[in-house]
């Protein structure tokens, strides 16, 4: 498993499950099913698909595929929680609320 495939993996999972660009195509699939809904705005389970067709792609139909879902799953998580994190910590220091009171 080169990590950099599993960096770009991560990537389109976390830019398919929250980026801007594929806002109109998650609202599509909320508004047909709501599983499919669920599945588009989770980084976890999207990072999952995406790493099982990547492992497709790269290392053909082996059983290493799963193991390939499971790992962009758990980068995509972690990646998609920091960003979150940081996201978080960016609007509460500009709102002023980060900020010691002395």
């Amino acid at each position: 498993m080169d990590t950099l495939d599993l960096i770009g993996a991560a990537g389109l999972a976390i830019i398919a499950s929250t980026g801007r660009v594929m806002a109109p195509a998650r609202a599509m699939l909320r508004r047909h099913s709501k599983c499919l809904g669920q599945l588009v705005g989770c980084s976890m389970c999207i990072g999952f698909w995406v790493g099982v067709v990547w492992g497709v792609l790269v290392l053909g139909a082996d059983g290493r595929v799963v193991l390939w879902g499971g790992a962009v799953s758990l980068v995509s998580y972690a990646a998609d929680q920091a960003i979150g994190a940081m996201e978080k910590q960016t609007h509460s220091t500009k709102r002023g609320e980060g900020e010691d009171d002395q």
